[in-house]
């Protein structure tokens, strides 16, 4: 059972705190040791550590850059699982370190590598700890040398460092199904928010899944690590639980990880719950199948729009996931509480359902309000797993629309009186349905008022304009994307020029310049500024600080990296500066983002203020899992955040302009592989924004960024939407502007949209796929390795450029107990060799595309048309929600490669 501590445990220490309880004083004996008496023994520093030197006791030094390292001398010991590191340390500030570890010294970086690194965390304050770190090198079947890299900006001492050995092992165990209890433990520990398992040898050959059940009364983090006898050091998987009055079992399939195989020696679990909530465990099994019998849960049940009216119809949604086995014969019922009469409820929930793992059944029910003020639903939900009970979400009912408001055409914007410059970034992501699809599964709390729109259209940048001013938000920053002329998403400034009500608001570049290496060059810098002047700069809406156009760098440490320093990113910078006075400029106002260099660098490469896109300052650090934490954490540390960037940019002579953050919940966009911060509400905003208004009022400054506004899937948005409705931009302008509020005007308001995208998926089930047309080829696009991709004479038809060419669908949802195998047609010229095979990769809805999950057939040596046939039932991972799918048609380069039909056939 997992107890809560009173201290936080930074995710670092899970390493640390994880280590079976073998190796205690005594029960160790000492494999090596440096005791740095007055020598440093060969240990030297190799990148951005200065004044390294001896006393007669320990060695001592200062890091200075992000990636200081103290390398060890070469030595050689056997490797094996239980060995472990320890350090008496003493630094003056706190923070991650890293240890490195090699059998070699081959290689780019002498033998180093990211794949073999181990986390540890120091707790700092100028005194002596002792670090622990469980390596789990075993696969590397000896250790010639390590690293131990401690952290930036630190003064350091190492007393001693060792590396030991348990003097006495415990016998492994083999079983893999534990029921736990505050009395029987079955040989797991616990630690803080850490359980760690007994020495395990379990082999995991054809165990795939790892199942465990929690009563976890508020949403959780869990975090699974493990080791194995073949893998390298001590992976960790992340997932997400919601908070129930009931347990749940989690059935989590490991297949997809690298790391997965052998035989498994260690086994640790941490949970985290919201606020002081701690999950409790109750069973843990590894098994060849997911958990069996039907577990079902809610994923949401509230209102499906932000804006409900008296006497207009309006909707509850409920989605009911189910994390077992298949449920049958589930019947609904939905009630309504508050002043609202019941209209309909949705077809889904009219008669016996079935609801499938990891396809969750929605249903609607529509309500017409007769009065203002909160309406729930309630559900009663049957299943064969029980009966359960479910109150909504309340829906906040508005009064009617004014009989006076004109129809047809949005109401002119009426800015607030405000004497502060407030912007936010605006990221261009959403002229196209695949992230609104994103959300709309993940998080359909989140629905835009404006819909899941198409942002393209200039009539939704004139509803976006006039809710931004009229509620104090003046600019936005929008994200821009150029890889070396190349351009994308750029259909948002092209609806912004023709938006009738643009003139209200101004906006400038933030490029986004996270581009592959080489990608930045002169000739390149040219082209991007001349294209900056000629369709930018000369708009009258374009953001200018003293007359400067604006234009915001994500990456210096890019521009710095491709032209070999800072003083070729300085030269770029000139460039644009002379061609910008060329054009009758007074020069470009050059905005640093990020942790991309010091302050005097950054002034030397000539950008005049700094910023961020997101501000989290010390959040990580203070929460008791730095993946998981509430907003509250956000709201507590900005203003000291401020303060403490504040002063080293102005002592560089470059502006600072703080950041108001608007939060951080990516799952719909990356699933369960992101952090978390929870809690948002627009209380704490605007505790953030009330602070950010007193910190520019002592300085006499007048320009705040926020966060995004729109990064829907990545959680930080503050456009109107079902959660917070128009609160977030209230608070806002409840704190910088003067006036009364306007009025809540949407596009239903006045007859206008809907806007949105049809989100349907009509092949999402589709089986079958030939190709006599264009747009046939969209279904299976190229993923690497193809060029001249197009449809001819009743084929998909493409040259191989690399030994590893691959097709891949669109998203599907087909059931693969449905499917035995698959057949694909094509011809290949010149004509196979030996070696080249068609080879049908999957994704499901728990693991993403991997080498374990595959099925391949070699091809005939003929450049004749040939029929293959895939044989996917009989793969053991060949199971439950195929989410898609990728096609290896040859491993030759320089083939061509004809496709006429590809088809999935039905078991019989």
């Amino acid at each position: 059972m997992l107890q809560t501590k009173p201290h936080q445990t930074p995710f670092a220490l899970l390493i640390l705190l994880t280590i079976p309880t073998l190796l205690q004083g005594a029960d160790v004996r000492t494999l090596l040791e440096w005791t740095f008496d007055g020598d440093l023994q060969g240990w030297r520093a190799t990148r951005h550590i200065e004044e390294l030197s001896t006393s007669p006791t320990s060695i001592s030094g200062r890091s200075t850059g992000h990636d200081p390292q103290l390398s060890s001398p070469l030595f050689e010991i056997p490797a094996d699982a239980y060995q472990e590191v320890w350090a008496r340390v003493k630094c003056t500030g706190s923070g991650e370190g890293q240890l490195f570890y090699s059998n070699t010294t081959e290689g780019k970086y002498g033998g180093f590598s990211g794949k073999k690194v181990v986390p540890f965390d120091v707790v700092g304050g100028d005194t002596w700890e002792i670090v622990r770190i469980r390596p789990w090198w075993q696969a590397e079947g000896k250790v010639i040398q390590i690293r131990f890299d401690l952290f930036q900006d630190t003064q350091f001492e190492v007393d001693w460092l060792r590396i030991v050995s348990p003097s006495r092992a415990q016998q492994p165990v083999s079983r893999a199904d534990w029921r736990l209890s505050e009395t029987e433990m079955s040989g797991w520990s616990g630690q803080g928010d850490i359980l760690t398992g007994p020495p395990l040898r379990v082999p995991l050959q054809g165990q795939d899944w790892l199942r465990m059940t929690f009563d976890a009364p508020s949403e959780s983090h869990i975090v699974v690590t493990w080791a194995t006898d073949t893998g390298q050091g001590s992976p960790t998987r992340g997932v997400y639980i919601p908070g129930d009055t009931v347990p749940h079992t989690y059935s989590l399939n490991m297949a997809g990880h690298s790391s997965w195989n052998g035989n498994l020696l260690h086994l640790a679990i941490k949970a985290v719950g919201r606020d002081a909530d701690t999950p409790t465990l109750r069973a843990l099994s590894i098994a060849s199948e997911p958990w069996p019998s039907p577990d079902i849960h809610l994923l949401y049940f509230g209102p499906v729009d932000s804006v409900n009216r008296v006497g207009q119809p309006c909707r509850f949604m409920a989605r009911v996931a189910n994390l077992g086995g298949k449920a049958t014969n589930a019947t609904a019922r939905i009630g309504i509480q508050g002043k609202a009469r019941l209209l309909k409820s949705d077809d889904a929930f009219d008669h016996p359902f079935t609801v499938k793992p990891e396809l969750p059944v929605t249903a609607y029910a529509t309500v017409s309000p007769t009065a203002t003020g909160l309406v729930k639903a309630h559900l009663t939900l049957e299943t064969p797993a029980g009966r359960r009970e479910f109150t909504s979400a309340p829906m906040k009912v508005s009064p009617p629309v004014p009989a006076s408001l004109p129809r047809g055409r949005i109401p002119e914007p009426v800015p607030a009186r405000t004497d502060y410059l407030i912007g936010s970034y605006y990221y261009p992501g959403f002229g196209h349905e695949r992230q609104w699809r994103q959300l709309e599964r993940s998080a359909p709390w989140a629905k835009p008022t404006l819909g899941y729109y198409d942002e393209g259209n200039p009539e939704c940048v004139d509803w976006q304009i006039k809710w931004a001013v009229e509620h104090g938000v003046g600019f936005f920053l929008i994200d821009w994307y150029w890889v070396a002329g190349k351009t994308h998403h750029m259909h948002y400034i092209d609806a912004l020029r023709k938006a009738r009500f643009r003139r209200y608001m101004k906006w400038a570049v933030m490029w986004a310049n996270h581009n592959p290496p080489n990608t930045h060059s002169e000739e390149d810098w040219r082209n991007v500024t001349q294209f900056w002047i000629d369709e930018y700069f000369s708009m009258p809406e374009y953001l200018r600080v003293d007359g400067k156009p604006l234009v915001a760098l994500w990456s210096p440490s890019n521009i710095r990296r491709d032209m070999g320093g800072s003083d070729g990113a300085r030269a770029l910078l000139d460039i644009s500066q002379a061609m910008a006075r060329d054009a009758g400029l007074p020069g470009i106002h050059f905005v640093a983002m990020n942790n991309n260099g010091t302050p005097e660098q950054l002034a030397g490469e000539g950008y005049q203020a700094w910023t961020s896109y997101h501000w989290w300052h010390r959040c990580r650090d203070e929460a008791r899992d730095p993946r998981f934490y509430p907003f509250s954490l956000v709201a507590q540390n900005s203003r000291a955040g401020w303060d403490a960037r504040e002063q080293p940019y102005k002592a560089a002579g470059m502006d600072f302009l703080p950041v108001v953050d608007t939060g951080w919940d990516a799952r719909p966009r990356h699933g369960d592989n992101t952090f978390v911060i929870y809690e948002r509400t627009p209380k704490l905003f605007r505790t953030i924004l009330t602070e950010a208004k007193e910190w520019l009022d002592q300085r006499d400054e007048k320009l705040l960024i926020m966060g995004p506004w729109n990064e829907w899937t990545e959680g930080s948005y503050i456009e109107p939407c079902t959660e917070f409705g128009f609160s977030m931009l209230e608070a806002v302008r409840e704190t910088f502007c003067e006036g009364p509020p306007p009025a809540r005007i949407t596009p239903q308001d006045v007859a206008l949209g809907p806007y949105d995208f049809d989100l349907r998926r009509p092949g999402a089930k589709r089986t079958e796929w030939t190709f006599k047309t264009d747009d046939d080829a969209a279904a299976w696009r190229p993923l690497m390795g193809l060029a001249d991709v197009h449809v001819t004479d009743g084929a998909l038809v493409a040259t191989t450029t690399t030994h590893d060419p691959a097709f891949r669908t669109g998203w599907l949802e087909l059931e693969a107990s449905a499917i035995s195998s698959a057949e694909v047609t094509l011809s290949v010229s010149p004509a196979p060799t030996a070696h080249d095979n068609v080879t049908m990769f999957w994704a499901t809805a728990s693991s993403p595309v991997n080498g374990n999950a595959c099925v391949y057939v070699g091809l005939r040596s003929q450049a004749a048309p040939q029929t293959v046939r895939l044989d996917l039932a009989s793969h053991p991972r060949w199971r439950g929600l195929i989410r898609g799918l990728r096609l290896d048609p040859t491993r030759t380069k320089e083939q061509r490669v004809s496709i006429s039909r590809i088809r999935l056939l039905m078991r019989q």
